[in-house]
């Protein structure tokens, strides 16, 4: 394991745990264009890291996902939805609506596949969303009904319903079944969204720097989180649906306690402690109380977070062309990677 490395591949600055001219070579490992720094593989979770391909695409890869089970994963760009085998790196097939208009780009902007891994849905800079069935190589549907480009997509864990969100300001709420939606507004420019586990909650993130929760069955926004100082570019839901994580413009990404608490009535509760503040409205019977601890500071926009099944790990990507992995737990880096020549979205 060598601590070569070419000067362009090093982010700067970084801290001097995280620095390969720096590090202790044991936890620092590089290939032709890339570098990594583990924490301390001797005591950490992450103990090993390796390029395992590169896949080449005609334009920017605008989103990535891994299908459920981890055997396959999509990526997205002008006009195409790409979906590979893990493995293998293979080519399974690539999804592209004849019918769109052939007048200039058209990024496919984000993208997530449904949890039994047989559908994908997309969402397009010409405002659509589109519904494709994998194992057929087809498009099941068309959802019409935004005005701007979709910026986020998301389906609920039984499959029911997706979600879509669009830089017209507007969050809607498709069944899968009929293509009948609900729209919600409110939220602003919204560039990200979410399903809880349980599918009664949504969490939009937004240019005017709020992440928004909104429920599903009413379309009420019961809280408007506004902790972060710029825009937010991505939010997750955890596993177990009691955390959230964002990234933002503000080059943080944070982590949010949810606590589900009974009340009566439509009381308003509030509390503030010490920097860090909770507020909640009642909805039903259920109140949700949010906390929000920064888990460190990046050293570029935070502009996709992502969370690993067991709730554990978490990896952001970062416009200074990184990807850290982070342990949920302690809130520390475990790994940080460079290997990109541009920002690592979503």
């Amino acid at each position: 394991m060598s601590n070569d490395f070419s000067p362009a591949n090093v982010p700067e600055p970084l801290p001097d745990e995280f620095d390969p001219r720096v590090a202790v070579p044991q936890r620092v490992k590089t290939g032709d264009d890339w570098v990594a720094v583990l924490k301390n593989p001797l005591s950490r979770r992450i103990t090993d890291v390796d390029l395992v391909r590169t896949l080449p695409h005609r334009s920017v890869v605008c989103a990535v996902r891994f299908s459920p089970d981890g055997s396959q994963f999509a990526t997205s760009c002008d006009r195409t939805t790409q979906i590979y085998d893990t493995m293998t790196g293979t080519l399974i097939c690539i999804l592209e609506d004849a019918t769109a208009l052939t007048d200039g780009d058209l990024y496919v902007r984000c993208l997530s596949f449904s949890s039994d891994g047989e559908y994908l849905v997309t969402g397009a800079e010409d405002a659509i969303v589109r519904l494709w069935h994998i194992g057929e190589r087809s498009l099941s549907h068309r959802f019409i009904g935004h005005e701007e480009e979709v910026y986020g997509v998301d389906f609920s864990r039984d499959g029911r319903l997706i979600v879509s969100a669009s830089g017209d300001s507007t969050v809607c709420i498709w069944r899968v079944d009929t293509g009948d939606h609900v729209t919600m507004t409110g939220c602003g420019r919204v560039t990200s969204i979410a399903f809880s586990s349980d599918g009664q909650y949504l969490a939009a993130g937004s240019l005017d720097t709020a992440i928004y929760i909104l429920d599903t069955q009413t379309g009420r926004i019961i809280q408007r989180l506004a902790e972060h100082g710029d825009s937010v570019y991505s939010v997750a839901f955890t596993p177990d649906g009691r955390g959230l994580i964002s990234g933002s413009l503000d080059k943080t990404m944070k982590r949010w306690d949810l606590m589900q608490i009974p009340t009566t009535g439509d009381e308003v509760y509030a509390v503030t402690q010490s920097s860090t503040s909770f507020a909640g409205h009642s909805v039903k019977s259920h109140f949700y109380l949010f906390s929000a601890e920064i888990l460190d500071i990046e050293q570029g926009y935070v502009l996709s977070v992502a969370i690993s099944l067991d709730g554990q790990l978490v990896v952001s990507g970062s416009s200074d062309k990184t990807a850290r992995l982070w342990n949920l737990q302690t809130g520390e880096t475990e790994l940080l990677i460079k290997g990109h020549r541009n920002s690592g979205e979503h």
